[in-house]
């Protein structure tokens, strides 16, 4: 199946969970009046953005002075996102090992251990669970499927978010 349109798009995650990467909210935070068509688009869709603490480490861990830290987690607020938990985490571990490895395979190099855990999600929450993400190369065909492709026009730059989801039946 192709790229989905906007409208097909706003159905499909309708009332499911949304997982926002790194990329996304870095850049939302750089330039907020960019991604307000993205915040409302995914408001119109009535799905939950969720995070996973490894995201949320990659966003925060570079904000040391208090009053910015205060700053972002305003930001952070914006989105009214929840974590999802690392409960099942010997679960995700041996499932983000299984997905580094089919990227091994397929010489798909780099890919780092936050990526692999939100693959695991997304295997794990296959049926409820978007990812919007920049990095693109790391969610590869055909075990992501790219939905939709959301452009920004950034100030030096066009860029590019996917939605993707999971295809378990690459995965063997």
């Amino acid at each position: 199946m192709g790229v989905l349109t906007i409208e097909e798009m706003k159905k499909k995650i309708e009332h499911k969970h949304v997982l926002l990467d790194a990329n996304v909210l870095i850049e939302a935070y750089q330039s907020p009046d960019k991604f307000t068509d993205l915040i409302e688009f995914l408001i119109a869709s009535h799905c939950q953005p969720v995070i996973i603490s490894l995201v949320q480490f990659e966003i925060s861990r570079n904000i040391f002075q208090p009053e910015l830290i205060e700053a972002h987690k305003a930001y952070l607020a914006v989105w009214n996102f929840i974590t999802l938990p690392l409960k099942e985490e010997s679960d995700l571990l041996r499932d983000a090992l299984k997905i580094a490895r089919y990227y091994a395979a397929r010489k798909i190099n780099n890919v780092s251990l936050a990526d692999c855990f939100i693959a695991s999600f997304l295997k794990k929450y296959k049926t409820n669970l978007y990812l919007i993400t920049r990095n693109h190369k790391d969610f590869p065909a055909p075990l992501f499927v790219r939905d939709l492709v959301w452009t920004v026009d950034m100030p030096r730059d066009v860029v590019t978010f996917g939605f993707y989801r999971f295809d378990e039946s690459q995965l063997a």
